[in-house]
């Protein structure tokens, strides 16, 4: 249960880094409503498949993440079981 609780924060921290991260952009270039239109066309390609690289990579980072919540889950569950075996082995049962 903590691992999910933590896992859920670490969520919650990623989401505030990366809209931090959009409103930092959007400062700078802005939103991409109003900033498309007055871009030369290549700097509007580069800025999409900027955009495209960041999400992938974002998506990448929370796949990630919730890979190692599950490695560490069955890693966690594994180890549990080990004990009973071996507690279940001493009294004779297996």
């Amino acid at each position: 249960m903590a691992k999910l609780i933590r896992s859920e924060a670490d969520a919650r921290e990623l989401y505030e880094k990366t809209r931090d991260r959009l409103e930092k952009y959007e400062r700078t270039y802005g939103s991409s409503s109003s900033a498309s239109s007055s871009l030369p066309a290549d700097t509007r390609d580069l800025s999409a498949l900027l955009r495209e690289r960041d999400e992938s990579l974002q998506k990448m980072r929370l796949k990630q993440q919730a890979s190692e919540s599950v490695r560490e889950t069955l890693d966690s569950l594994r180890l549990k079981l080990t004990a009973l075996l071996i507690t279940l082995g001493n009294r004779g049962g297996v």
